[in-house]
C-alpha cells in the first residue's frame, strides 16, 4: 500500500522524469531508433521523427510540445513557433511522433506533461542542403 503510494507521488513529481532522453532521428522501428542526428538537411527530409525515452512508464496521457525558433544573429530561441499536443499511454516507457518543418532554423524542443512537469529541452538544426555541404 505505502509503494504504491510513493510510487504514484513519484509520478507526478519533475524529478521523477530526470532521466528523460529525447533524441531525432530518421524513424523508429520495433522501439529502436534508426539514424538519430542533430542536424538534418531539408533536401533529403521536411520532417524528423521526434522519440522520447525513460526508463520507467511516462506516468502520462499527454505530452504537450512547445517548438522555439532562434532568429538568424539572435541569444536565444525567442520565437515562438507552436505547440503540439500528443496523447500517450500513461504506462508506455517511449513515445515518438513526427514533426514537419516549414523552414531551416535553430529549433529548441521543450517537452511537458500533463501536468506541466518533465522539462525537458532538446535542440535541433534544420538546414538547406548548401549549408550542409
Amino acid at each position: 500500500m505505502r509503494s504504491s503510494y510513493i510510487n504514484n507521488r513519484q509520478g507526478t513529481n519533475s524529478l521523477y522524469y530526470d532521466g528523460v532522453k529525447v533524441q531525432f532521428c530518421e524513424r523508429v522501428i520495433a522501439g529502436k531508433v534508426i539514424n538519430s542526428f542533430r542536424t538534418m538537411s531539408m533536401s533529403k527530409y521536411d520532417s524528423v521523427t521526434v522519440y522520447i525515452e525513460h526508463r520507467e512508464a511516462l506516468e502520462s496521457s499527454r505530452l504537450m510540445v512547445d517548438i522555439w525558433e532562434k532568429p538568424t544573429g539572435a541569444v536565444d530561441y525567442d520565437k515562438f513557433v507552436e505547440s503540439k499536443k500528443y496523447r500517450t499511454n500513461p504506462s508506455w516507457d517511449y513515445v515518438f511522433f513526427h514533426y514537419k518543418f516549414d523552414n531551416p532554423g535553430n529549433y529548441k524542443f521543450n517537452v511537458y506533461n500533463e501536468n506541466g512537469n518533465f522539462n525537458h529541452r532538446r535542440l535541433f538544426t534544420c538546414k538547406r542542403v548548401k549549408e550542409i555541404l
